[in-house]
């Protein structure tokens, strides 16, 4: 033997490492079943809370508002046909009181008279508080009720103009602080 010859053992034969001990890697399958036990729990606990909230339906009578878009585009065409020029303001004027002013042209520019106009306020992820206000006229084509809110947060305010031409709708969303 050399003295260059690095084995450790005189007849040049690695000596071999004692057996391991099995009782030392028997947690290893342990800890896979209960990795993937506890990926089973999460899932399971995940699917009962979405069962027991929100089902997902944004609107009621989703299938029949579907079939009934065409009328839904044919309403909005001959909003547009009208060619009215509405301007809609809400201004504050409390923390949880406004108001909503409407000013309504006809196409020429002259000042819409005679109409009625609706507001019907909402509360887009709380049930029980829409409400339907007539905003009285204060001008010529000039529109405005004070609004009153029960809660601070997001309204949905949809205004809806009804005059001998036609009905004209739209939507606005506010924040109440």
């Amino acid at each position: 033997m050399s003295s260059a010859d690095p084995s450790p053992h005189p007849e040049g034969h690695f000596t071999p490492a004692p057996p391991a001990d099995p009782r030392r890697s028997r947690w290893i399958p342990w800890a896979i079943v209960a990795f993937f036990g506890v990926v089973l729990a999460a899932n399971g606990a995940l699917l009962g809370f979405s069962i027991d909230t929100f089902n997902g339906l944004a609107t009621d009578n989703a299938y029949d508002r579907g079939l009934a878009y065409n009328d839904t585009l044919e309403k909005l065409a001959a909003q547009e046909a009208l060619g009215w020029q509405v301007t809609d303001r809400y201004a504050a004027i409390d923390p949880l009181q406004g108001r909503l002013t409407v000013a309504v042209r006809e196409a020429d520019g002259t000042a819409l008279t005679g109409a009625t106009v609706t507001a019907t306020i909402d509360r887009p992820l709380q049930e029980g508080f829409t409400r339907t206000v007539t905003l009285d006229p204060v001008g010529i084509g000039v529109y405005a009720t004070d609004l009153d809110f029960p809660m601070p947060g997001n309204w949905a305010i949809g205004i809806a103009i009804d005059h001998p031409q036609g009905r004209y709708v739209l939507e606005k969303g506010i924040v109440v602080r």
